[in-house]
């Protein structure tokens, strides 16, 4: 029975083509085909699997009615299968279901914004921590689909958020995000959208501004994966010269931070170094304050700034350690 489903002949295609996660992907893929979860596959027993051996494996069964009419029509079949050879070719998974979970919620997603990765829900964690139940201004610098503003948006929802891209076809996906996920409550959300490069057309001052920008260096891009390297937004992931670009970047929070406020920048490993670097050129050591925290890879990932900070030289409130000039012995050489 199980041979001749085409569940499991989609499994074996995606294996074939070198797909880590294929039967996970043909589990998603089968499931958004019968706008279904992944849950209802196995009660189904559109799997080959029936409702009562899947209750005896995985449920106490208590007589439950299971639906076991729905079977693979040839309709069916061919959309599945036209779904399959989409991932084949390496599309991502999230791009074919135009969606992408974020934070426990569901996000638009197309090829004009990145996919959210798990590590930045990490960066979401830290803004949450410095936000708690403050009315405070947020710009999402370089917001894409909009899930991190969004997300702290929905969280926080006392705070006042700026959504700003390069991008306007980001935008509009960022502004569908919005009307799907705040259902119809719109005007109860202080946020405004701007199209803007880095700082060009803001003007303001910001207590928190969150940065997920380009940081991809030229020979890492040449790396990737064909899943990000072929379908992801290159503009999106490309730093074709980080010492400029993040230059810019911090110039451009020095003007718009408060005095108190805080930048949260997602980044690489090699780049968060050069972060640190480029700071510690830029301004006088008694100006500002920089932390470097690593992800659960333990990886340095995420780069924290603050100027005119009065918590300098110990652990802050929030739970951070700042210090001025550089944020921790071991790479003291690094940045001199």
């Amino acid at each position: 029975m199980r041979e001749r489903n085409p569940f499991y002949h989609a499994i074996q295609r995606l294996e074939e083509a070198g797909i880590d996660s294929a039967r996970l992907d043909a589990e998603l893929l089968l499931a958004h085909l019968f706008q279904k979860d992944r849950l209802w596959l196995y009660q189904s027993g559109v799997l080959g699997i029936s409702p009562q051996e899947y209750s005896r494996k995985y449920l106490k069964y208590r007589g439950k009615s299971f639906q076991e009419s729905y079977v693979f029509t040839e309709d069916i079949i061919l959309k599945y299968e036209s779904l399959i050879a989409r991932r084949v070719l390496h599309e991502p998974t999230s791009f074919i279901l135009g969606r992408r979970e974020f934070y426990g919620r569901s996000f638009i997603v197309n090829k004009d914004v990145l996919i959210p990765r798990p590590e930045t829900e990490e960066l979401v964690e830290f803004a949450l921590l410095w936000i708690r139940d403050q009315a405070l201004s947020v710009l999402d610098l370089g917001c894409g689909s909009g899930c991190i503003g969004l997300t702290l948006l929905l969280e926080r929802p006392k705070i006042a958020m700026l959504f700003s891209d390069v991008s306007p076809e980001a935008l509009e996906v960022c502004r569908k995000n919005q009307k799907l996920l705040m259902g119809g409550k719109q005007d109860s959300y202080d946020f405004h959208i701007m199209e803007s490069y880095l700082f060009e057309k803001i003007s303001g001052k910001f207590h928190l501004i969150i940065c997920n920008l380009p940081y991809v260096t030229e020979e890492e891009y040449e790396l990737l994966h064909p899943e990000v390297k072929d379908y992801e937004p290159k503009k999106a992931l490309l730093c074709s010269d980080p010492h400029r670009f993040y230059r810019l970047v911090f110039l451009g929070l020095k003007r718009h931070l408060h005095s108190n406020g805080i930048a949260i920048l997602e980044t690489s490993p090699s780049l968060a170094i050069l972060c640190v670097k480029i700071a510690c050129r830029l301004f006088d050591a008694n100006t500002f304050a920089i932390h470097v925290e690593k992800d659960l890879s333990k990886k340095n990932r995420f780069v924290l700034l603050r100027f005119h900070s009065i918590y300098f030289n110990h652990t802050c409130k929030d739970g951070f350690h700042f210090l001025k000039g550089y944020y921790n012995a071991e790479e003291e050489e690094l940045i001199r």
